[in-house]
């Protein structure tokens, strides 16, 4: 069997991806937890052909062992949205977590100090020392990088509590960053405005630092408060300086060029000012050169460092930088095809060790309505059948080819073809970029306090690992999101003891993936047993037919963890004979996570 050795190293200069994948010959039958070493952009799980449904007899699920490919890490992430002790909590188990949003695009490692936009009043204060509180203190906050600091403790577990897990943080580069406290509107008075601009520029000035990659001085980590510059090359440094390799474990820095970047013309409006429309909003060569400037940056830093950009909002964004590819003359091509290919040209050009940005990544929130002006993913969507099968559907736009969604994305922009999301923003790194990998860092469909939305999660869950994503952070929109804990609690600690899915996936099938879905895995503890998570999408009771291939191994029993409309905790539902399987009974809605043993 030949091998590829192919290995990606972590920012502590270990393997965060220490897999082998066989690229010829026949994989041994005797399955091991030692995983295969692939690529960032070499991820996912070969997808095995239907078996044919018969409509009269179960559901029947295919497990092939022979062939089995790596699932990142990292995909089991969350948004650090604030301090609430059931997100915090270690029996969630969340891989990563994500320190992001529009507060961190005018956020001043300095002082601490962030601008709200249009989110609230467009003030500048320290709402994130007191939102992430106490994860973040207002102690903490007195002293440069406070709120990346209380937040990395809690993550890394440096403080003797919470998860030892990676974190995403992010850069801005907009320009400008917060300084000044206001109390309301940094354009004050109110009669300042104009069009929603305003026409006194002095805030600037006054209420915000100029924001610059690096210092033309040797970088502190002790910066001067009182001069009108910020540099984020020090940010950096202070970070890694504040959490060395030997501090941090098997946890990981990474890094994103800022925020939903096309929209900042909106959310920002008071750091973008200008009536001008190609002023007030970035156009597609700007974007490319701020990633290109502050990549470049953080890699002269930490080569070994990962960078994501341009963290998109969605499609319109991903396509179209919102419409301002006209602004430089772009407005005929597409923006992921300008931006990957400057990209490219600009790694060539520099030469470099690796990668000036590693990770494509953007934003998506399902633009599904069941009725019109009211999205799944809104916080008071109904809670009727129509809407949680419509939530559990729309997961199917992420991959599958022949699902066809009721949004104006797939019926008007894409001519009534299917969205397919992942394996298109992957056929697009290969052809303008190849190697680079794929992040989803904010996305929700809705249902948070629902079975729907756990069973939805789940299924998201699963397609992350088996399509290759490398990391993904989930976005609450909601103040109760107990079934998505539920759900993601069903591939990280499904018992209550860490028991988890693994990192090393088998291939799988159903016979009816509009009914039901199956994601394998090796047993990260024991590889002598299989981790499996099955769910009931429909309402009604389904029988399924639980098959295995390519193993010669006898497994006797099986212990069947489910979630379910009862509770949003997974609980134990019986120990049975393997055999039990061929002939299994799953309720409707419902998520199983079985654990089979020889």
């Amino acid at each position: 069997m030949k091998l590829r050795t192919t290995q990606f190293l972590s920012t502590n200069g270990k393997m965060i991806l220490s897999w082998v994948i066989a690229v010829s010959g026949a994989l041994p039958e005797k399955l091991s937890a030692a995983s295969p070493v692939y690529s960032i952009s070499k991820l996912g799980i070969k997808k095995l052909e239907s078996p044919t449904d018969d409509p009269r007899g179960p559901i029947k699920l295919t497990v092939d062992t022979s062939h089995t490919g790596q699932i990142s890490p990292y995909i089991y992430g969350f948004g650090a949205v604030s301090g609430a002790s059931e997100l915090w909590s270690a029996d969630n188990q969340f891989s990563l977590f994500r320190l992001g949003g529009n507060r961190f695009t005018g956020y001043n490692w300095e002082n601490n100090m962030s601008h709200a936009g249009s989110d609230w009043r467009y003030q500048n204060d320290l709402y994130l020392c007191s939102n992430l509180n106490p994860i973040v203190t207002m102690k903490d906050c007195s002293n440069p990088g406070g709120v990346v600091s209380g937040f990395a403790k809690q993550v890394f577990g440096v403080n003797g509590s919470g998860p030892t897990a990676s974190i995403l943080v992010t850069i801005p580069i907009i320009g400008y960053v917060a300084y000044k406290a206001t109390d309301g509107d940094v354009c004050a008075p109110a009669n300042q405005l104009k069009d929603g601009n305003c026409k006194n520029r002095d805030y600037l000035k006054t209420h915000f630092r100029i924001s610059r990659t690096k210092t033309a001085e040797k970088p502190t980590t002790n910066p001067n408060l009182s001069d009108e510059y910020v540099n984020q090359n020090e940010f950096i440094k202070w970070i890694f300086e504040s959490f060395p390799d030997k501090k941090r474990g098997d946890s990981q820095i990474f890094f994103s060029l800022d925020n939903e970047v096309a929209l900042w013309g909106t959310t920002h409006n008071r750091i973008r000012p200008g009536g001008d429309f190609c002023q007030h909003n970035p156009s597609y060569s700007e974007i490319l050169k701020r990633n290109i400037d502050y990549g470049s940056m953080v890699k002269e830093i930490r080569q070994d460092a990962l960078v994501f950009g341009p963290v998109d909002y969605g499609w319109y964004s991903m396509t179209s930088l919102q419409g301002f590819g006209h602004c430089d003359g772009n407005g005929n091509v597409n923006f992921y095809e300008f931006y990957l290919k400057g990209l490219k040209k600009a790694e060539d050009e520099a030469k470099t060790k690796g990668p000036i940005v590693d990770i494509l990544d953007f934003h998506w929130y399902s633009e599904v309505e069941p009725k019109q002006g009211v999205r799944i993913t809104h916080k008071d969507a109904p809670d009727s059948l129509e809407y949680h099968q419509a939530r559990i559907d729309a997961t199917r736009t992420l991959w599958d080819p022949t699902f066809v969604e009721d949004t104006w994305i797939a019926k008007k922009d894409l001519g009534g073809k299917a969205i397919r999301l992942i394996p298109r923003m992957r056929e697009t790194i290969e052809k303008w970029n190849p190697g680079m990998g794929l992040a989803i860092t904010e996305y929700n469909y809705g249902g948070e306090n629902q079975i729907s939305g756990a069973i939805a999660q789940a299924d998201i869950l699963g397609i992350f690992g088996r399509e290759g994503v490398f990391a993904a952070s989930y976005w609450p929109l909601s103040s109760n999101s107990s079934y998505i804990y539920g759900a993601f609690r069903m591939f990280r600690n499904f018992d209550g003891k860490r028991s988890r899915f693994g990192d090393t996936g088998l291939a799988s099938a159903t016979s009816s993936p509009t009914r039901t879905s199956i994601y394998a895995s090796i047993d990260p503890i024991n590889p002598k047993n299989l981790v499996l998570v099955v769910l009931n999408k429909t309402k009604d009771p389904l029988t399924v037919d639980l098959s295995m291939k390519g193993t010669t191994q006898t497994f006797k029993s099986a212990e069947i963890y489910k979630l379910d409309k009862s509770s949003p905790l997974p609980g134990l539902l019986k120990k049975t004979p393997f055999s039990d399987l061929k002939n299994l009974s799953i309720p409707g809605f419902t998520i199983y996570t079985i654990r089979i043993t020889p």
